[in-house]
């Protein structure tokens, strides 16, 4: 889960806050059979209007399942485009083919103008964290809520 927001000047502006569910599939267009597409950026020109530059862009990547816990030796055409496109370190372990999508989102983000370290990540990691719902620990009729709000 993806969570951005341009820090605002006053106290009195208001500006969009965008939460985007960054799956494997969502981050590398494979769902929709574009596999050069991305949510991200199609996400972040909804807010272009309203935010105008991205330098001010901050975020937080929350409720991800770390990479070596996310194997994906099944799907070779998917790692190796990955590799291609986004670098070595978007696959830490090419050999058990993990993805760190916290790294792959970063360098998605920075591909489009936003900063990195604007982007902070809870580790937060949905398959070894108990307290949290995951489908690859079989819980797949249960969800984990994120609730976002604005002061």
């Amino acid at each position: 889960m993806l969570i951005l927001w341009k820090k605002k000047k006053s106290r009195a502006l208001r500006t969009s806050i965008l939460v985007i569910h960054c799956s494997r599939d969502a981050l590398h267009g494979f769902d929709i059979e574009r596999p050069d597409a991305s949510v991200i950026p199609e996400s972040v020109s909804m807010c272009m209007t309203e935010w105008g530059n991205l330098r001010d862009v901050y975020g937080v990547i929350t409720l991800g399942i770390a990479p070596e816990h996310f194997p994906n030796d099944r799907y070779p055409e998917i790692v190796s485009s990955l590799i291609d496109r986004w670098g070595p370190s978007v696959v830490p372990d090419s050999a058990r083919a993990t993805i760190d999508l916290s790294a792959l989102i970063k360098a998605q983000l920075a591909s489009i103008g936003i900063d990195p370290s604007h982007i902070e990540h809870d580790e937060l990691d949905t398959y070894s964290d108990e307290r949290l719902a995951s489908m690859r620990r079989g819980h797949g009729g249960y969800h984990n809520l994120v609730l976002v709000t604005s002061k």
